[in-house]
């Protein structure tokens, strides 16, 4: 198993906590999102996690994350679609389910009739890199924003709809 290296060191204060559980990530077949995580890694030496001293924060207490340790979820969901039902929007022909952050194909649909792609990243990766390159990573900043850099360090996977220009949709997508 290739595994990257990007996680070479601990970041800075809390973010070594959250970190520990997640000493190595799977490389990714695309050496862009192996660079992104790896800047985004060194980038958290440099980042807090924003107290209630923050304007956006002030109602918000996460000092508890601090003492957490993420971890990689270490079994496939068992969940069947009778389980998730309740939540089904009606009239989506296309949904993506992720359970605990992970893509569960088998409780997923595509409506292959529309020329909007619904997918998860891996799959979408496989039939679209470059457009995927071209927006994952750059439409939100990480200079100042813990959470944003935390989220692209560790990314492995992510819901991901392209939908071509002047395309009108006649059912919704359901993530």
């Amino acid at each position: 198993m290739n595994t990257l290296t990007t996680i070479r060191r601990s970041p800075a204060g809390c973010f070594r906590t959250l970190l520990t559980g997640l000493p190595q990530l799977q490389t990714s077949p695309s050496s862009w999102i192996n660079t992104l995580r790896a800047e985004e890694i060194d980038r958290l030496d440099m980042l807090t996690l924003p107290t209630k001293r923050d304007e956006d924060w002030r109602f918000t207490d996460i000092s508890p994350l601090t003492k957490l340790t993420l971890a990689p979820v270490s079994n496939m969901t068992s969940l069947e679609a009778t389980d998730i039902e309740h939540f089904y929007i009606e009239e989506a022909t296309s949904r993506q389910v992720f359970v605990d952050g992970v893509y569960a194909p088998h409780l997923s649909s595509a409506d292959a009739s529309t020329e909007v792609l619904a997918s998860n990243l891996p799959a979408a990766l496989a039939t679209h890199a470059k457009l995927i390159e071209a927006h994952l990573g750059r439409h939100l900043s990480c200079d100042d924003n813990a959470f944003a850099a935390l989220n692209t360090a560790v990314l492995d996977d992510a819901a991901v709809i392209l939908m071509p220009r002047n395309v009108t949709l006649s059912a919704p997508v359901h993530l």
